[in-house]
């Protein structure tokens, strides 16, 4: 779990105009964070590491869902792995949370996804054209597979699935 915090830095004799424009200022700043994150692909644990206002540089580990702030269940429960939320209103902060993965956390670029969907559909189709090249292979040779066998053993296997070998009361079973 990733963070981004800013707090907003209100003068003790505020008035009640200037809280709303500060805290207003605050949102808009990890807003423009957000979007420049989501649009250019850049690192969200970067920007995390470089503007968090507290000293664990963003990264907090793996919360489970009791141990967060209340704002925050809500909105992390929801988050697929590596999405950014909305700014959420703490205290007196504003957070930016991304639910980070168990590899690598981050948001996906295009390109990124565009590659990983060629490269498995690529891989999908060598290992089409494997197959058909080894079964033309088999028809030319005039190789015959003894399907009994697989048969036989199919049915032997799915035999033990439906009545497993009780040790107990034979162990040469």
């Amino acid at each position: 779990m990733w963070h981004l915090t800013r707090k907003i830095e209100i003068p003790i004799n505020a008035s009640e105009r200037d809280k709303i424009n500060e805290e207003q200022k605050v949102r808009n700043q990890l807003l423009q964070i957000r979007s420049y994150i989501a649009d250019s692909g850049h690192s969200f644990i970067t920007w995390a590491n470089r503007f968090t206002d507290y000293q664990d540089g963003g990264y907090l580990g793996y919360v489970p869902l009791l141990a967060m702030p209340p704002e925050w269940v809500r909105v992390v429960a929801l988050l697929e792995e590596g999405e950014i939320s909305q700014p959420i209103k703490v205290r007196d902060t504003y957070e930016l949370v991304m639910r980070g993965g168990y590899e690598k956390p981050g948001i996906l670029k295009f390109e990124a996804v565009r590659d990983k969907a060629y490269k498995l559909t690529r891989e999908h189709m060598i290992s089409k054209a494997r197959v058909a090249e080894i079964d033309k292979l088999l028809v030319e040779k005039k190789v015959v597979f003894n399907l009994r066998l697989l048969n036989d053993l199919i049915l032997r296997l799915v035999d033990r699935v439906k009545h497993p070998p009780m040790y107990w009361l034979d162990p040469y079973r």
